[in-house]
């Protein structure tokens, strides 16, 4: 449910060649490397701090049963800016986990116009009948994904096979071993149907998407570039689209892509919104946002999305 690539620092260099008395050939063309832009400061964590602890508290003032963890983090170094909650306790992740597997099937050729045929709003995979909110019919992978078809994951893993997208999604995040999981166990996971990660793992991994697919040291490539920019822009397209179910995140002024989530929880729901603001000023940051056991008329859209602005608002405030 927007990421675009943080440009690596490159050196200007010129390659001169010596005047020849006598006749040579004509010399090399000096080798020319625009230089980068310096990157934006980092962003001011006091700020963050107080965003997030202020919108924490009025969460809980709304629900004082509910369990509560929201993180910030800096995209370009990973570092943890502002927190709030247990970040390390796995909880589920709802339709934030479609993040990973559109990225995957990206990376594996699938094209972001590509059309899926999202049948009505249900499907059946290995026996297992899995919905969507709402039927969506035939749409791109684009508009699936803005309007977080579950189904339309189900149409990637028939076309990019289960275990290949199954493999890539694991390379990403933490995922059951293969061999312990079935196909249609593992299809289930990938939309986010049964998946548990922790709000630490949520936020390193749309980090790792907003880097371009590395991991925070730069030393190891997670999804090809092309693929974590293109999953960038779906996740943008999420919150700027009409249809998105990410359209309460949206901040003016401020570039935002990100992805919404709900799941079942004991007491009710879970509602979650991960994203990626990038203020004018400031290097980029994720934010997570993860409230557990609220009433069933809360979603990811209406309730984490909101949160998710708000936060971002106070803290990029002047």
């Amino acid at each position: 449910m927007y990421l675009k690539q943080i440009p690596l620092a490159l050196a200007l260099a010129a390659v001169a060649c010596a005047p020849m008395a006598a006749p040579s050939p004509a010399p090399a063309e000096p080798e020319t490397i625009a230089a980068t832009p310096p990157s934006p400061v980092a962003a001011d964590s006091q700020a963050w701090a107080r965003a997030v602890d202020e919108q924490a508290s009025r969460l809980q003032q709304r629900f004082p049963d509910a369990t509560i963890s929201i993180a910030v983090a800096d995209v370009t170094s990973g570092e943890l800016l502002a927190s709030v909650g247990a970040l390390d306790e796995p909880h589920a992740t709802g339709s934030t986990m479609k993040a990973f597997t559109v990225a995957a099937a990206l990376a594996a050729g699938v094209g972001a116009d590509e059309p899926l045929d999202c049948d009505g709003g249900k499907a059946t995979f290995g026996g297992t009948t899995i919905e969507d909110h709402a039927p969506h019919g035939v749409v791109s992978v684009r508009e699936a994904f803005a309007r977080s078809s579950n189904v339309a994951i189900v149409r990637l893993a028939e076309r990019v096979g289960v275990r290949p997208l199954y493999d890539a999604v694991a390379k990403m995040v933490a995922l059951p071993p293969a061999a312990e999981v079935d196909d249609p166990a593992a299809v289930l996971l990938l939309f986010g149907g049964t998946s548990k990660l922790t709000t630490r793992q949520l936020v390193d991994g749309y980090a790792m998407l907003a880097r371009g697919g590395t991991s925070a040291s730069g030393g190891e490539r997670l999804v090809d570039p092309p693929a974590a920019a293109t999953l960038g822009e779906l996740l943008e397209h999420a919150v700027t689209t009409a249809e998105g179910t990410g359209k309460e995140a949206a901040v003016d002024g401020i570039e935002i892509g990100g992805k919404t989530g709900t799941a079942d929880h004991p007491a009710g729901r879970t509602a979650l919104f991960f994203g990626v603001a990038r203020p004018a000023d400031t290097r980029p940051v994720v934010v997570g946002v993860v409230v557990q056991g609220v009433p069933r008329d809360q979603y990811g859209g209406n309730l984490a999305a909101p949160a998710f602005a708000e936060i971002v608002r106070q803290a990029v405030a002047r």
